[in-house]
This record gives structure tokens, C-alpha cells and sequence, in this order.
């Protein structure tokens, strides 16, 4: 299940990892249907908020999919979040760090960084959701009993 239909990579067989590239693929992806499992909708100070949904089988995230305030870092990080979360577990999906989504887009200001925060925050929301939702064997180190 993993990619989106109607996102392909750029520039041949790899996805660049650019502010605009991650940016024109998450306008894509921020335009299909909720997906079974939601998170709240998380914001900041500064009117920006996200709001990510996935669907999860046997505690693997399959696809993802979120809203966002049209904030070009902020698409950028969801989309960025989004991408490498697929095909995780939820145990290390919630591992994931706001660092990690800033050393991957050397090219987001660092007056914007805390974007990624609230993007890491939004997924662990919906990651808090889903293992409320999930039966507790699904959740076990190895997948489903």
C-alpha cells in the first residue's frame, strides 16, 4: 500500500528530500480522505496546526495522510513525517524526533524548526489513538499472535 497514487517520485526512481519537493507532495497527499485512525488536530501560537490519520495493521502503519495549515516548512515536515513513518511500527514511529525531520531539511530557516515539533507532536497524537484502538496482541514486539 505504501505510496500515494499520483505521487511520484521526483527526478527519476529516488524521492528528493527538498523543502520543495517534500512541500508539492504533501499538497498531493493532504487532499485524500481521512483514514481510520486520527489524532487531534495540534497547534501552536502562531495560528499552524496539523492533523495526521493513518491506517495501522498488525501495529504497521500502511498509509498516512494529513491537513495542514499551508505553512511551506510545515507541509514540508508533515510530508517529510509522513513518508518515513509508512511501513513503521507504531513503536518506532513514536521514536521518531523533531531533529531528525530539521537534519533532513538542512534548508528550513531555524526561526521555522519548531514546525517539526508540532509535526512529531500531530503523529503521536494519532499513534496515542491508535494504540487505544488496537487490541493489545497487536501492539506485541513481532506484530499479531
Amino acid at each position: 500500500m505504501g505510496q500515494m497514487p499520483g505521487l511520484s517520485p521526483c527526478c527519476g526512481g529516488t524521492r528528493r528530500v527538498t523543502v520543495s519537493c517534500c512541500f508539492d507532495r504533501g499538497l498531493e497527499r493532504s487532499r485524500g480522505p481521512e483514514l481510520p485512525v486520527a489524532g487531534e488536530t495540534c497547534a501552536d501560537g502562531f495560528g499552524l496546526s496539523v492533523h495526521f490519520s493513518f491506517a495501522v495493521r498488525d501495529s504497521v502503519i500502511q498509509v498516512v495522510m494529513f491537513r495542514a495549515t499551508t505553512c511551506v516548512p510545515l507541509v514540508a515536515y508533515c510530508e517529510l513525517l509522513a513518508e518515513r513513518v509508512t511501513g513503521m511500527t507504531l513503536r518506532d514511529a513514536i521514536r521518531v524526533q523533531p531533529g531528525d525531520l530539521v537534519r533532513d531539511l538542512p534548508e528550513v530557516p531555524p526561526a521555522r524548526w519548531d514546525r517539526a515539533a508540532l509535526c512529531v507532536r500531530a503523529l503521536r497524537s494519532a499513534i496515542g489513538r491508535a494504540v487505544l484502538l488496537a487490541p493489545s496482541s497487536t501492539l506485541r514486539e513481532g506484530g499479531s499472535s
